[in-house]
Formats: C-alpha cells, structure tokens, sequence
C-alpha cells in the first residue's frame, strides 16, 4: 500500500486458495476483486456468492471486468487470479512442469498493463495445523522493452513459484480441468 501502485495477487488452486484471497483482504484491510473463469451454474454459483458476502468481488473474466481490475490496480487496488486456470480454447501453449499447456499468461499481461506488483499466494493443510496462507515479498515483473518476451519471461517466473508449490504438495492440488493438451494418438 505504501508504493501506491496495485497489487495483483496470485496464486494455484491448490487446498482451500479462496481462504487465502480472503485473509489477504481482511489482514491487508481493503477489498480486492478477484477474476474467475465465467462459471455455470451449481457448485461454482455458491463459491462465487459466497466470495461476494464480504472483502472481495468476484467478477466472471470478460472485457468489463478485466477493465475494472487495470482501473483498481492503477488506483492503487488489489486483485487476484488463479494462475493455474487452463483455457483449452486459447492457441497460447506455455511450459508448465516441462510440457506446453493450456495456462494462460493472462494474469502476466494485466500485471503489465496495470504497472502492478505481483504477490505471490498460496494454501497448505496439514493435520496439525489446518490450513494457513503463505504470501511471498511481492514481485517485480522484468521489462526489457520487448512486451511479448517480457509475458513469456515473466510468465514462466511465476509458474515455476507455482511449480514448487505443487511438487511440495501435489495431493493439495485441486485442478479438475485439462492442464495439458492430450498427446496424440491417446
């Protein structure tokens, strides 16, 4: 908050992440609005009313909201992103754990875009302790003058903390879309 410029946080699907999200508005003491894939109806509709009963706004990603979350991060907001999600449909193929997948350097882009500090989020559970968030010093992206290698570089940066995160906890890791495309012939 001191900087003045937006924090964009991050994290993985991994445990219970929306706790994280919403410890770091409550500790951080001002909302964030976090960007969620558009989601159907059933399960992802409770999740979604139940992040928007406090600190934080969800907003299904679309133009408007992406719009809203560059205007809050310049202003000096914070919002947050799963960076794990994968989007199939996308032509962008990025290393994650060796193998082109289908995440997105999307949350890189408007990290760029909105001159934000990214913060690094992430959940654990153990037995003895229960679930705890961890955030990391905040992360400032490279620029080199070359936008479309600064995404790429900057991208694989922050998958590879992503990385370390699931290798420590694998079983923790709650992804239940394709990661990677289907390698051929299976």
């Amino acid at each position: 908050r001191a900087t003045g410029r937006g924090v964009l946080i991050f994290s993985a699907h991994l445990t219970n992440f929306n706790l994280g999200f919403l410890a770091f508005a409550i500790q951080g003491g001002f909302p964030i609005q976090t960007l969620s894939a558009p989601m159907p109806a059933g399960g992802f509709g409770v999740i979604r009313d139940l992040r928007n009963r406090g600190a934080i706004e969800d907003t299904a990603i679309d133009a408007a909201s992406l719009l809203k979350a560059v205007r809050r991060l310049r202003g000096g907001g914070a919002a947050a992103i799963g960076i794990d999600w994968p989007i199939p449909e996308s032509e962008e193929r990025i290393e994650f754990f060796g193998a082109p997948s289908f995440v997105s350097s999307g949350p890189v882009r408007l990290a760029l875009s909105a001159n934000a500090l990214v913060v690094p989020l992430h959940c654990m559970w153990s037995a003895e302790r229960g679930y705890w968030a961890v955030t990391d010093p905040p992360i400032e992206l490279t620029r080199s003058g070359n936008r479309e290698r600064d995404i790429q570089d900057n991208t694989r940066h922050l998958l590879s903390i992503v990385e370390g995160w699931i290798r420590a906890a694998p079983d923790q890791w709650l992804m239940y879309h394709p990661v990677w495309p289907e390698p051929a012939g299976a």
